[in-house]
């Protein structure tokens, strides 16, 4: 199964859907967290989320001890060149900017503890929203990677791709808080990182005269912390789809795939996370924010990501096929709060949190059009 890449649509940050695509998102972040099956879910991981939430930021704490023996040492090493206070506050600063992160650092223990159930929340409002995807998805085995044994595969999928990116971030802002401490040099820091950022997503013209904000004393503030926020949600992203994308996209086309459609998803995550950094409980958005995925998906389908079923094993593609085929009865919800409860009642609640969502026929994907919940944004 493969996505069908054509020639590259090239998005923008300054595209007039970016807005829409941002308020598409919080209104499904809405429907989800006061869906009844998202809550219940919430309820039955309550526990172990809040428990590794307050590890987290505990960590984050207890990181102020070797900050300072890393300033004292440092004092030592410099023979008195650095003072102790001012590379504590570079750590300091530093450990702000990391702690921006810590929802990305919640993730990553969340997506393994608790995979199932975001699984499950992700694949039941998708049956509501796509009952086709979504039966696709269920229908389709993980797509392997080649060249990697079955028991090391995602583990290290996963070590070298989200592991590797949070880290890298990390790493970055500190980089960035000690380029700034350099005399002259370090007025370059900031403006050289929003730059490197953003011009993928803006031309270079733009992306100029945005990193030339940072300059201005009440508009810098604003746009470091934007930027910090678009990088950590452009991992955050990867990682919010990864249910759809390991059904769906082969591993050599993964690449291609978040390179082209960047913006959409990073505008997407963005305000989610936002809500994360809510202290303690921001983690408890982890559960509607795997649900809501379930609507970035649709997006995306409806902006050109066909699925094809070459590449998959014979039978695969034939339990592909039989869960695309020819409209059959209405599907059914799964056991359980929802039992026997038609998929279009699912569409008209995602209706009254302002979201008009449509089932999709696969033989549609090629030729799809703007859904309606979209164009009902554009008025």
């Amino acid at each position: 199964m493969d996505t069908v890449v054509g020639p590259p649509a090239k998005e923008s940050l300054l595209s007039r859907d970016v807005p829409r695509t941002v308020l598409l998102s919080v209104q499904s972040f809405v429907h989800c967290a006061r869906h009844h099956y998202v809550l219940d879910k919430m309820k039955t991981c309550l526990k172990p989320v809040l428990g590794l939430a307050a590890a987290v930021y505990l960590l984050g704490l207890l990181l102020l001890i070797p900050i300072q023996i890393v300033a004292f040492l440092a004092h030592l090493l410099s023979f008195g060149a650095l003072e102790t206070k001012s590379v504590t506050d570079i750590c300091s600063r530093w450990l702000v900017e990391a702690t921006s992160l810590v929802p990305l650092l919640s993730v990553l223990v969340l997506r393994s503890v608790i995979r199932k159930p975001l699984y499950k929340c992700f694949v039941h409002v998708l049956r509501e929203v796509n009952p086709e995807m979504a039966q696709s998805i269920e229908n389709t085995p993980r797509i392997r990677h080649p060249n990697q044994k079955k028991h090391m595969r995602q583990w290290r999928q996963f070590a070298t791709n989200y592991v590797s990116k949070t880290m890298q971030l990390l790493v970055l802002e500190f980089a960035i808080h000690v380029w700034k401490q350099l005399p002259y040099l370090g007025l370059a820091a900031e403006p050289v990182m929003h730059f490197v950022t953003m011009a993928h997503v803006l031309e270079p013209q733009r992306a100029i005269v945005f990193s030339a904000l940072s300059f201005v004393p009440h508009a810098g503030p604003f746009v470091r912390q934007f930027v910090a926020l678009w990088r950590a949600s452009s991992v955050l992203g990867e990682e919010l789809l990864e249910d759809y994308v390991s059904h769906m996209i082969l591993h050599a086309n993964r690449d291609s795939f978040f390179r082209r459609r960047a913006v959409t998803i990073t505008a997407f995550v963005m305000p989610q996370l936002a809500i994360m950094k809510v202290p303690i409980l921001g983690p408890m958005a982890m559960l509607p924010m795997a649900a809501s995925a379930a609507y970035l998906v649709d997006l995306l389908v409806h902006k050109g990501e066909p699925i094809r079923s070459e590449g998959l094993p014979a039978a695969a593609a034939n339990k592909l096929g039989s869960a695309t085929g020819p409209a059959g009865p209405a599907p059914t919800l799964p056991a359980g709060n929802n039992a026997g409860v038609p998929a279009g009642q699912g569409v008209q609640m995602a209706s009254q949190a302002g979201l008009h969502p449509r089932p999709v026929r696969a033989d549609s994907f090629e030729n799809a059009s703007a859904p309606p919940w979209q164009e009902s944004l554009n008025h």
